[in-house]
């Protein structure tokens, strides 16, 4: 008898748009059916948003899909952080995290995913293309653009891309994740860091495209000033390692 794989959906929700609930059902049904021989399973994060207008919210969703846990953090701690803790309850052999908002094409979510359920990978990365830079907002591209220069000149790793919000791994990869430390912007770029230097572990990278519609706020430069303290600490992992 073929054992059936457990995957686990870990979504990060801080503050979402109205209707995210509707989105988050329409793609997970969605994404179901692309594995039909798999197990889904949902883990949401609430990192700090209003309590009481998330409490409807969670019976919608619950009303709808059966393996759904919430986590509830009481104050925003960051993505990282979320991921971190929805990451603890999971029980799954493999995981994928995104946003609330699914950013991502399906067929994008579907490329990340099968690199892990195939098994050609321990971790797959979604990459972005230069045509995804054009829903950003300049501020984000300059940093985004800038980010991935530093990283290929300084820190080599397999995947440039480390700050695309879709990632698939398994427990190997999950292993890898719970050692994380940073809680916001560079959480994925430690994360990569991490995978890069364990020999043990494969990471590919996989071209992603946004679905229509989707736009990116933009940045808040107090976040990027710490964020900054957190590269330049993982530039000296590098160096020191």
């Amino acid at each position: 008898m073929m054992n059936v794989v457990k995957i686990d959906v870990l979504l990060p929700c801080y503050k979402p748009n109205n209707g995210w609930e509707e989105i988050v059902l329409k793609r997970f049904s969605t994404l179901t059916t692309q594995f039909p021989t798999c197990s889904f399973g949902l883990i949401i994060v609430n990192d700090g948003s209003d309590e009481i207008s998330f409490l409807g919210s969670i019976f919608q969703i619950k009303n709808v899909i059966s393996e759904v846990k919430f986590v509830i953090l009481n104050k925003n701690m960051g993505k990282g952080y979320a991921l971190r803790e929805g990451l603890k309850i999971s029980d799954a052999s493999i995981v994928m995290y995104t946003d609330i908002d699914w950013p991502y094409s399906d067929d994008s979510i579907s490329r990340v995913l099968e690199e892990v359920v195939s098994k050609k990978c321990n971790i797959s990365a979604g990459s972005r293309d230069d045509n995804y830079y054009t829903n950003y907002t300049s501020d984000r591209k300059l940093v985004s653009v800038g980010l991935r220069t530093l990283i290929k000149s300084f820190l080599k790793l397999k995947v440039s891309d480390t700050q695309c919000g879709l990632k698939a791994f398994d427990e190997k990869g999950k292993n890898i994740f719970l050692k994380t430390t940073i809680n916001r912007f560079l959480f994925d770029l430690e994360f990569v860091f991490l995978a890069s230097n364990d020999s043990n572990l494969n990471i590919n990278p996989v071209k992603v495209e946004l679905r229509d519609g989707v736009r990116f706020s933009r940045l808040k430069w107090g976040i990027l000033t710490h964020e900054a303290f957190n590269f330049i600490k993982i530039i000296f992992k590098h160096i020191f390692k």
